[in-house]
């Protein structure tokens, strides 16, 4: 993800979508030379291993368009890049886009990251997933079928890399089939599996980063104080940990007379709330945005709304008061 504006300075940054080299090491801002980091795009892959008719495995793979964003015209495991969505959903969703096939995601095979000379870092999490039925092209890919895993087509490294290590783990799998399996081994697998949970958590906490980097980069193409406290109010309103979002900005002390505060307060300034918002959510359904509780009470619409700093007294703890 290119970054519009620095970071450090908040000018905007040239256009670098053909930059290599800035792919690679960040932008420069042409105002302070600060170094902006070019966020890592994240990607989902769900990869589908069958029977072969004739002995082995096979893997869906599907060849892109050559207009395709990622490794145009190449073959490669049905993938797209994470929006917002889990890395499961979007695991599932790519081998429906690409090769019409409903999947279940069964478990995390591995997660690399990708460095390109021409694009910007990438980091893929691979799902094995579950499906039946034959595999038709989708809108973005021109062919799909099942491939061997002992006779692959040209692909990225990274995907022979964890293709690879598939085969032989599915080859030992094979191996054991009729084997009494002991309980070292047991114990092995189990650990091995917990293993996976870790790193699956560790992607879903790297994927949160990367929504507080698309933040950024939403609150910088305002410039009004307005638009940028409403756009991160509703932006952290939908998030599913998040209740109520209320922001607060310095102003000058307008309703010392009414205000109980008064007499404990210097009176040279206090907190204006100028954006209030609830996150709220039925079971099961979409969190949906709606007018903060404050404004809906009848007590005071949002813009009467002030908190006095007081010496001693957390402000928060003066704005839970006055409620």
């Amino acid at each position: 993800m290119w970054p519009r504006y620095c970071t450090n300075c908040g000018s905007a940054l040239p256009r670098a979508d053909e930059d290599a080299r800035a792919a690679k090491l960040g932008l420069r801002c042409p105002e302070c030379s600060h170094r902006n980091d070019v966020s890592p795009d994240l990607y989902a892959a769900g990869v589908l291993v069958r029977e072969g008719a004739e002995g082995g495995h096979e893997v869906l793979l599907v060849r892109r368009r050559v207009d395709a964003a990622r490794d145009p015209g190449g073959y490669g495991v049905p993938a797209l890049r994470v929006e917002g969505d889990d890395l499961r959903v979007t695991a599932a969703r790519a081998v429906w886009q690409e090769a019409g096939l409903k999947a279940d995601v069964a478990d995390v095979i591995d997660v690399l990251n990708e460095v390109s000379e021409d694009a910007a870092p990438t980091f893929m999490t691979w799902f094995r997933v579950l499906g039946e039925g034959e595999p038709v092209a989708g809108s973005t890919s021109e062919e799909v079928g099942f491939f061997p895993l002992e006779r692959l087509p040209d692909l990225l490294p990274s995907e022979r890399l964890v293709l690879e290590g598939l085969r032989g783990r599915l080859g030992k799998q094979d191996d054991r089939a009729n084997a009494p399996e002991p309980d070292l081994a047991v114990r092995l697998h189990r650990r091995k599996e917990r293993y996976r949970e870790l790193l699956e958590a560790y992607t879903n906490e790297l994927m949160r980063g990367a929504w507080v980097n698309d933040l950024h980069l939403r609150l910088t193409a305002h410039e009004e104080p307005e638009a940028i406290t409403r756009e991160a109010a509703e932006q952290l309103a939908t998030r599913a940990e998040v209740d109520e979002v209320r922001v607060w900005l310095p102003g000058p002390p307008d309703r010392c007379d009414g205000c109980p505060w008064a007499e404990r307060c210097p009176q040279t300034g206090c907190l204006h709330l100028v954006t209030s918002l609830d996150s709220v959510r039925e079971p099961d359904e979409e969190a949906t945005l709606g007018e903060s509780s404050v404004a809906d009470s009848g007590e005071r619409p949002p813009e009467e709304m002030r908190v006095p700093p007081l010496q001693g007294v957390p402000t928060a703890d003066v704005a839970l008061l006055n409620e």
